[in-house]
């Protein structure tokens, strides 16, 4: 194996860039060299910049994929990523106050601990690897997967039967308790219940109680549902839309 001359390679780069970009500025300028133009100029040196920019990070890219955590069979990122979503589950830290600023009446989002979905900006075959895996997309903690990227999650468990889990914190406020409703609202529609098979709602009986309603929605292939509530609570009779139910008890 030839030892790398690092002095030597980065003088050469150096130069081949700088005669490249010289030539490519100087091509490109020499068009527009009157001085009634300089507006031209400028926008054009914009334009390479910019594509600069683009191209970093298709040698960023390149980059990575010379590291050994690149070069892992797709196989077998599913199998680590997999392990990975058992233990770092995404979820969400704490709720900010509602803060709105004089005059513009934007609330700031509630902050996301993406847990094991930082796999997915690692590298492009880290990503790829996860988005092509359906079977890590099929289980889910819902609320703590930010709204905005539910679609995704979704689309990339292809067709898949679903497992929904619904964990609430003990600790919400009242204001918490109206933000999970509008999320479980999310997660419990027609689209997401027709494919699912598994219910987990571990969640406050306020909670329950404002979304209870997305419950009667129609879930052909639902096989389980299991509610776990701080409290003991009589839950309507019409609380499921079910042809069959079969009731099994607790243990304790």
């Amino acid at each position: 194996m030839r030892n790398l001359d690092e002095a030597a390679y980065t003088k050469a780069a150096e130069n081949s860039w700088a005669s490249f970009l010289g030539s490519r500025f100087d091509n490109a300028l020499s068009v527009y060299d009157r001085t009634s133009q300089r507006a031209a100029r400028t926008r054009i040196a914009d334009i390479e910049l910019a594509t600069i920019h683009k191209t970093l990070v298709l040698a960023n890219q390149r980059r990575n994929a010379t590291t050994a955590a690149a070069g892992l069979p797709a196989e077998l990122l599913a199998m680590i990523f997999s392990a990975a979503a058992q233990l770092w589950t995404p979820l969400r830290t704490h709720e900010n106050e509602e803060e709105e600023e004089e005059g513009d009446g934007v609330e700031e989002s509630p902050p996301y601990d993406l847990g094991w979905l930082l796999v997915t900006h690692v590298c492009r075959s880290w990503r790829k690897a996860a988005i092509s895996s359906p079977n890590l997309w099929n289980k889910l903690e819902c609320l703590g997967i930010p709204p905005q990227l539910t679609i995704d999650v979704l689309l990339r468990s292809k067709r898949l039967p679903l497992e929904l889990v619904i964990r609430a914190n003990l600790s919400q406020s009242p204001e918490d308790y109206r933000n999970s409703v509008s999320v479980i609202s999310g997660w419990l529609c027609g689209p997401s219940l027709l494919r699912t098979r598994k219910v987990i709602l571990d969640i406050l009986t306020p909670v329950l109680m404002g979304s209870v309603y997305f419950l009667r929605t129609a879930a052909p292939i639902l096989e389980e549902l299991v509610i776990i509530l701080d409290r003991d609570t009589w839950l309507p009779d019409n609380i499921l839309s079910l042809n069959e139910l079969s009731l099994f008890p607790t243990m304790g």
